[in-house]
């Protein structure tokens, strides 16, 4: 018998834990949405950067990004995981808000690394806490009820962030990182409902650690040819997300109504496309 859709998604959301986390993103990834429309603008057309010095911040951003997501894995084992994700939810937040305020070069790089910091620890946790919280019979749907909302989340940011393009005004633009920012780091309040059964477990200490079985380690992802080839083929394809996400933003506002002097969109020296 098929099940209807409503029965379906009201039997998805009875988890608590998934239905904070699904809430949580969709409000985190509305500011997400926002800054991956605005931040490029307003580096090029309100802070004036040039065009090789928006690039620089971005590349900075990514490789501390990588690193972040390594150590916030190792992390997400040895304290709390739950704690990791609301403290990183709210750094992300308040570094995008941040941004309203940045015009020079290094207060662009603080903020772009404070935030991939952030962005690259929740990434880990996250993946740490859906594997505690939920069953392998579960996972990889309430896998894709989260990616399925984060897609939505982004789609409504995006269209929020319009509203400063709309407007061409460099109050505009601020205003709305800021909301963003706020909004993003807001979605923390209901990532404190999540248990404590997200956590690592406990590593027991002395002669409690003989009478526990030791965890089963799996295989290095370092040692897995397949791993690292569909890594490398998945970080390839990525890069249409950097062209969409700077490039296009970058070469695209020549218009007068866009809070710019002159015809050149992505600084005052050089143009980025």
């Amino acid at each position: 018998m098929r099940v209807p859709v409503g029965a379906r998604l009201r039997g998805t959301f009875a988890d608590p834990v998934l239905r904070s986390l699904t809430i949580a993103t969709l409000i985190s990834t509305v500011g997400r949405g926002v800054a991956l429309t605005l931040v490029v603008l307003y580096l090029s057309l309100i802070a004036r950067l040039p065009a090789e010095q928006v690039a620089l911040v971005f590349a900075v951003g990514s490789g501390v990004g990588v690193a972040a997501s390594y150590f916030g894995g190792h992390l997400a084992d040895t304290i709390s995981a739950r704690a990791l994700l609301v403290g990183g939810v709210v750094l992300a937040g308040l570094a995008l808000a941040s941004y309203a305020f940045v015009t020079e070069f290094w207060a662009a790089i603080v903020a772009e690394a404070l935030i991939s910091i952030a962005l690259g620890t929740n990434g880990s946790v996250r993946s740490a806490i859906i594997a505690r919280a939920f069953d392998p019979e579960s996972r990889v749907t309430n896998r894709a009820v989260l990616r399925t909302v984060t897609n939505i989340g982004i789609s409504v940011g995006t269209g929020v962030g319009a509203i400063a393009l709309a407007l061409g005004t460099p109050e505009a633009y601020r205003v709305i990182l800021v909301v963003g920012g706020l909004a993003y780091a807001s979605s923390a309040v209901l990532l404190l409902r999540l248990p404590s059964s997200v956590d690592a477990p406990r590593r027991a200490r002395g002669d409690d650690a003989d009478a526990e079985a030791a965890p089963e380690v799996g295989r290095s992802p370092w040692r897995d040819p397949r791993y690292l080839a569909f890594s490398i083929f998945a970080a390839v394809f990525a890069i249409q997300f950097v062209v969409l996400n700077i490039g296009i933003p970058c070469g695209s506002p020549t218009t007068p109504r866009h809070p710019s002097t002159s015809s050149r969109s992505c600084s005052s020296s050089t143009p980025c496309s």
